[in-house]
């Protein structure tokens, strides 16, 4: 029986690798929705993994702008954008330690945030993917990059 409330959430990235994908195939068939980092290369996500697990929701990053930042992974595995550029979250340096950096892996924890708030509202976690590309804000991501969906994240 599948277990519908998890969230997972992978800021990492390398060259295609089936194990890698298949690791997250296989939490998504047992009700985990899994959101995957894009990749900074400013290259297609398709010829990485996990951003080229179809199960995943693959996260490419933006600037404060909207538009894609300029290492943003890109393409038809990219399932969706979020913040990425100039983000401040805690560091491992300490327990109130900062910092700000860029990359889709900041990208990445905020669709994570927005998979829990959706699965807190009732949406199944087979469902959660659709729901947030379908109420994502469409058309504002400036250079989303060849092949792209034109998806900002947005959860009402």
């Amino acid at each position: 029986m599948p277990n519908n409330g998890g969230v997972g959430s992978m800021s990492l990235g390398g060259g295609a690798s089936s194990s890698l994908d298949n690791v997250v195939a296989n939490a998504v068939s047992r009700g985990i929705v899994m959101s995957v980092a894009a990749g900074n290369s400013n290259a297609n996500a398709c010829n990485y993994s996990p951003a080229r697990e179809p199960s995943a929701i693959t996260v490419g990053s933006t600037e404060s702008s909207d538009a894609r930042s300029s290492f943003s992974n890109y393409g038809s595995c990219v399932d969706i954008f979020a913040p990425g550029s100039s983000i401040t979250s805690t560091w491992h340096t300490s327990n109130s330690a900062t910092n700000t950096i860029s990359g889709t892996s900041m990208a990445c924890p905020h669709v994570s945030g927005a998979a829990a708030l959706l699965l807190a509202r009732g949406v199944s976690a087979g469902s959660v993917p659709s729901t947030m590309v379908n109420e994502a804000t469409n058309g504002v991501v400036g250079n989303p990059g060849w092949g792209s969906p034109n998806e900002f994240l947005y959860v009402s």
